[in-house]
This record gives C-alpha cells, structure tokens and sequence, in this order.
C-alpha cells in the first residue's frame, strides 16, 4: 500500500505538537531566585536563553532540606509537557559539589566549604569554625567530662621559665566549681 505524499505530511504535521509536548517533559533550567519561606520550597528559573519560570514547585526528600545558590543547576518536570505545570525533581550545584568520594561514601556540604563526610566507617566533620550542640544530657556530660579532666590535669608556666604552676583547683561538675567560687 502506497501513501501519498500529501497524507503522510498532514500525519507529520497532527503529530508535531504532541512530539513538542513529549520533548518539553524535562528541562534542565538554572536557579535564579529561591523562597523558602513557604511549605513547599518555590524557585524562579531560567530555561534556555529568555525563558524565566516563576513560582515552580521544588519536592525534597523528608527530613532534607536546602536553599540553593543563583545559579545552581535543575532538573524541572512539566506535567504533559505543560509548561504552566512545573515541577522541580533535583538541584545540584557543580560549583560546591564534593568530588572524588571513594565508592559507597556520601557526604552534606554546603557551599561555604563545611562537610559532612561518611568515609568508610569514619565520619569526618570539615571546614567549621564553631560547632552548635543542642541539649543533649549525653552530649553535655561527655563535654563535661573531656573539660573536667583537661581542666584537672593542666599547668600553667610561670614567670621562671619551665616551672609549672601549683595543680588547680580540681572540679568534678561547673555547678560544683560556682558553688566553689562563690564560696571563696
């Protein structure tokens, strides 16, 4: 059976918008302003040259949250290839990404250098200047416990080169050394 030329350039043409549809399912787009202070997270983004999106849905996995740079790059999905439809499915950011990880490690990082690397059976915290530690009994009893004895165990040097000072005042709690204080 012979179709004629005509028929099948009509066909093309009826098939051309779903073609353009199916092409416009997933986008890779640029971040160019975020707002986080909604429930779910909205992004402004560039797609190709002109093209600017706003208020675009982003989906992050419970528990994980960010707010990314202008400029880091997405991954966004229209419903149906319905550009007033979009959702953005991933954001990475080629610019902080930590690279060369060895197989089966992961790690958080943020882009002012500070990590969050499982490296193996080590966790490796990197690049902070100060560390925020809620109020952990555990955690504060540990620090406590560190503190007393490095605290208990320290001399200073005094005016005589290489003589230590007498051995401090030993503590066994800081609610212990303010009572100690207060009462001297």
């Amino acid at each position: 059976m012979v179709f004629p030329i005509r028929s099948l350039m009509n066909f093309a043409k009826l098939l051309e918008p779903i073609k353009n549809r199916i092409r416009m399912i997933l986008n890779r787009a640029l971040v160019v302003m975020v707002n986080d202070g909604t429930p779910i997270q909205l992004l402004q983004i560039s797609i190709m040259k002109d093209e600017v999106k706003s208020g675009v849905e982003r989906l992050q996995d419970f528990g994980f949250t960010s707010n990314p740079k202008s400029g880091a790059e997405t991954l966004v999905a229209f419903l149906n290839g319905n550009k007033d439809q979009g959702i953005i499915i991933k954001v990475d950011d080629s610019r902080y990404r930590k690279k060369n990880l060895d197989p089966g490690n992961s790690a958080m990082y943020n882009s002012e250098g500070v990590s969050i690397h499982l490296e193996g059976k080590k966790i490796k915290i990197t690049g902070m200047d100060d560390v925020e530690i809620g109020n952990s009994l555990f955690v504060q009893e540990l620090l406590n416990k560190s503190f007393q004895t490095a605290y208990n165990t320290h001399t200073h040097v005094c005016s005589s080169p290489g003589s230590p000072s007498a051995t401090p005042l030993p503590i066994s709690a800081p609610t212990e050394l303010t009572s100690k204080l207060k009462a001297e």
